[in-house]
């Protein structure tokens, strides 16, 4: 196996088996067709993309999931005022987080089923923001109402 590509192999799906070879490769090690050394580079290309897309949905999910377990423990005394900050910190990042996944990877054309799970992840995430919004409008309402009450 000769080696096409002078500088740091990156890996790929294989056309004819969907197996993972590197760029390197001048045949596939796992069924033995050819590989295109400019297809092959393409191909790593989208996969590295896919790569990121994934890396980034995840650490979407990360922090919408975070949301409403900052904001449970906020009302906690003692550590309730650094999760509220996180709380705060993380309804900002998250839907920052969304549209910057969104205006980096919405075309990658690829079969990947972890980017679909990625793209899918970034809806849920966005979903889970807005929830956490009406949860504490309400929650908020609800206070207000049990003060007034109360004096």
């Amino acid at each position: 196996m000769a080696n096409l590509n002078l500088s740091t192999p990156r890996v790929f799906q294989c056309p004819a088996c969907g197996e993972f070879i590197n760029t390197a490769m001048t045949e596939c090690k796992f069924c033995g067709v050819a590989v295109d050394a400019e297809a092959s580079t393409q191909a790593a290309e989208v996969q590295a993309k896919v790569g990121n897309a994934c890396s980034d949905g995840s650490y979407l999910k990360i922090s919408a999931r975070a949301i409403p377990v900052a904001y449970a423990v906020s009302f906690i005394p003692l550590i309730g005022g650094a999760a509220g900050w996180a709380w705060v910190i993380l309804m900002i990042l998250t839907p920052i987080l969304f549209v910057r996944w969104w205006m980096k990877y919405p075309g990658i054309q690829t079969n990947d089923a972890d980017y679909k799970k990625a793209k899918a992840s970034t809806w849920v995430s966005i979903a889970i923001w807005g929830a956490m919004i009406v949860v504490w409008l309400l929650v908020s309402a609800l206070l207000a109402i049990v003060l007034r009450t109360i004096q």
